[in-house]
Parts: structure tokens; C-alpha cells; sequence
């Protein structure tokens, strides 16, 4: 079981760190919150250990963008404030759990464990498919007629989104909120990245096609 661990206090990370790593988990960390999000974001992880007070982007702002990205990896948050106000605030923007530091590290070990058999409980629920292509949610590999593919992170965020509507339609403006949120980049990087998506399902045979709709959005089509 592959986790990401995002702590600033260095002595508490390596706590959980040696622990975790003596029973047998393989652990990623990171100090900060925007190097957190950056490993959630690429990396494949089985479930992420967020702390909520963390430099230049607290573990909320990171939890609500890893969510953003349609990012569905369990993610435990740890705070030292024992207030249902974060508790609420967690829960709302996508955390599955909550622990209070100080803890045991039994608890949290139960914690990761519980979270994980909740995971492959419903692991039938965890696929999106459209024709040849599918995307596993958990695993986030996409393959086509059961062959794997790689797509870089905005990829896909994009053929995640278009399978979830597929056949219908997509606008640009959605597109754009799901893979750069309030923040999109100048240019037109949108239809870059569709070009790259296009040329992806065509290298692999895919029978699925990536439909534009001049001045409205896009769309899967056979």
C-alpha cells in the first residue's frame, strides 16, 4: 500500500514514517502544501495523510484541489485543533477522515486500514467506460480495448470529465473549471490539451472520438 504523507513537523513525519514504513507501507512525503498537491496530482497513491496546518497552502486548500481534480484517492486529515468547525470543513470539501493529534499510532494505522477495505468494497462502482476506452478511478489507469495508456494529469482530469458525460456535451468553461479550477492558464491551453487527447485515442485505435462543437464545448463520439 502506497501512501502520501504531507506533514511540516519534521518530527512527527518521521514518527509516522518509520512506524508505517516497519509494517510494511511504502510512504512518499512531503514538507508543504504545494508539494503535496504536486505528488497527489501526479503520483498514484492508495491513500493520502494530509495535515491541515501547512506552509504557503493549508491541507484544506490542498484537499478541495486534489478533489477539484476528480482525484478520488482517501485522504485522512490531521489537525492539532480539536474543533468540530474543522472536523465539518474537512469532511464538506472531500477529506474521509478526521484524526487529532496527539494520537496513537495504532489509531491511525486502524484509521488507514479501514479507510482502505472501505475503498475495495466498492471497487465495483470505480470504472468509467465508454466503447473501447475505460478509466479505473481508484488505480487512475486508462486503457483502450484493455490496452494501458498514459496521459499526463490534465489528460486525465479531461477524458475522466468527458467519460462522466459522455455522449453529451461538455463546455469549454467546465473543461477549464475541472482541470485549472479559478485559475486557468492564458492561452488557449484547453484546446492544446484536447489535440493531445485526439492524438492519444488515435495512436492507440481507439474507436472513440473527441467531438468539437464550435462556440459550446466537446464531447465523446463514436
Amino acid at each position: 500500500m502506497r501512501i502520501l504523507l504531507v506533514e511540516d513537523d519534521l518530527e512527527i513525519m518521521e514518527v509516522i514514517y518509520e512506524y508505517l514504513e516497519l509494517l510494511g507501507f511504502t510512504i512518499d512525503h512531503a514538507f508543504s502544501g504545494p508539494e503535496g498537491l504536486e505528488l497527489a496530482l501526479t503520483g498514484e497513491f492508495d491513500l493520502i495523510i494530509l495535515d491541515v496546518m501547512l506552509p504557503r497552502l493549508n491541507g484544506f486548500e490542498v484537499c478541495k484541489k486534489i478533489r477539484e481534480a476528480h482525484i478520488s484517492t482517501p485522504i485522512l486529515m490531521l489537525t492539532a485543533r480539536d474543533t468540530s468547525q474543522d472536523m465539518v470543513t474537512g469532511l464538506e470539501i472531500g477529506a474521509d477522515d478526521y484524526l487529532v493529534k496527539p494520537f496513537d499510532l495504532k489509531v491511525l494505522v486502524a484509521r488507514i486500514r479501514a479507510l482502505n477495505r472501505r475503498v475495495g468494497a466498492n471497487s465495483f462502482a470505480s470504472k468509467l467506460s465508454f466503447s473501447d476506452v475505460e478509466v479505473d478511478l481508484q488505480t487512475r489507469s486508462i486503457s483502450v480495448s484493455g490496452e494501458l495508456l498514459h496521459l499526463s494529469p490534465v489528460g486525465y482530469t479531461l477524458l475522466k470529465v468527458l467519460l462522466e458525460e459522455a455522449p453529451n456535451v461538455v463546455s469549454r468553461d467546465t473543461l477549464s473549471h475541472h482541470i485549472w479550477g479559478e485559475d486557468p492558464p492564458d492561452g488557449d491551453a484547453l484546446r492544446k490539451h484536447i489535440h493531445k487527447l485526439r492524438s492519444v485515442l488515435s495512436k492507440y485505435n481507439s474507436a472513440v472520438k473527441v467531438q468539437t462543437l464550435i462556440k459550446v464545448g466537446y464531447r465523446l463520439t463514436l
